[in-house]
């Protein structure tokens, strides 16, 4: 498939998705299509799919840059379009846009996954033994965790503090709110 036509089957993908509110899917394509027009010598192509793109989706990674070809001297946007490419090779973009049967605009494009909760509860309803196991992934935040300290020195003291604020506020706050409603009676 020559560029041409490849950036012609991005862009029927983008109006497709378009037209089926699929943002993201359209916001995908359209990155892509401007890929192939780029590749195939046509910056002012790519650029003016670029502005298309950014019509629609203001806050994309595309908007820092002056140019499409701008963008793509950035190593983040040449490994986003990188994975783009992969996720959605030529002939997987061929049978999206075909329906995997031939027939225009018959299936939908993407569809995300469904939650991991929703998951694990059809993984629990099925027999264990043709699911392989999945590990738990690390939370990223584990880093910013701060061990409480144990043993020796460490009697919880902090929490009585707090529990002694937390009284002091909530007794100004009552006494206020008594101050102000009694006030329009005082002399």
């Amino acid at each position: 498939m020559n560029v041409d036509a490849l950036k012609n089957l991005y862009e029927e993908l983008a109006q497709r998705s378009q037209r089926q509110q699929e943002t993201r899917q359209r916001d995908i394509f359209l990155v892509l299509a401007a890929d192939a027009a780029l590749a195939a010598g046509r910056p002012a192509e790519a650029e003016r799919l670029r502005q298309r793109l950014l019509q629609f989706s203001p806050h994309s990674l595309l908007r820092p840059y002056a140019s499409f070809a701008e963008a793509l001297q950035s190593s983040d946007i040449q490994d986003y379009v990188a994975d783009l490419r992969r996720l959605f090779p030529p002939t997987q973009a061929a049978k999206l846009l075909h329906g995997g049967n031939g027939k225009n605009g018959a299936a939908p494009i993407y569809r995300f996954q469904e939650p991991e909760a929703t998951q694990a509860a059809a993984a629990s309803a099925r027999p264990s033994a043709t699911a392989p196991r999945r590990e738990p992934t690390p939370s990223p935040y584990g880093r910013f965790d701060v061990p409480l300290p144990a043993g020796k020195g460490y009697d919880g003291a902090g929490s009585w503090i707090a529990l002694v604020l937390y009284f002091l506020v909530f007794l100004g706050a009552v006494s206020l709110t008594a101050y102000f409603v009694v006030r329009p009676f005082l002399p």
